[in-house]
């Protein structure tokens, strides 16, 4: 099984793998799902925080090991609060409200060992039962 994160603000998610299939949800920066099946430009999901299933064009996606998977699992994520924000890493990207940074800890999230500085408000996310 391989697993992902959207490292993008947000990665419109389809029904069928065409870009002008029905957009059935939208994955945030941060959120961690499972590569249920890969083809060649779409893969299938499903999300950690809420099981949804549904496709997206791979060159949205960012793959992660399990491990990174796993402890995003156990962790009580961080969430961004301001409609709008900015994350930086080699330079400023804009995310939305409930975004999640990974692995935050002063001021900085972490996918993959890359960085991202964010100085916005932040409040604990939610814990999976």
């Amino acid at each position: 099984m391989n697993y992902g994160i959207s490292q993008l603000s947000i990665v419109p998610m389809r029904s069928e793998t065409s870009d002008k299939s029905e957009m059935i949800n939208q994955i945030l920066f941060g959120e961690h799902f499972k590569i249920l099946e890969e083809r060649k430009k779409w893969s299938r999901i499903r999300l950690a925080h809420d099981s949804y299933e549904g496709w997206i064009c791979n060159k949205q996606l960012l793959k992660i090991s399990e491990e990174d998977y796993q402890q995003l699992d156990k962790d009580i994520s961080t969430l961004t609060t301001d409609i709008l924000d900015i994350i930086t890493k080699e330079k400023h990207q804009p995310i939305v409200i409930g975004s999640i940074l990974p692995f935050y800890k002063s001021g900085h999230a972490n996918i993959n060992n890359e960085m991202y500085k964010f100085n916005g408000l932040t409040t604990p996310g939610y814990v999976k039962k």
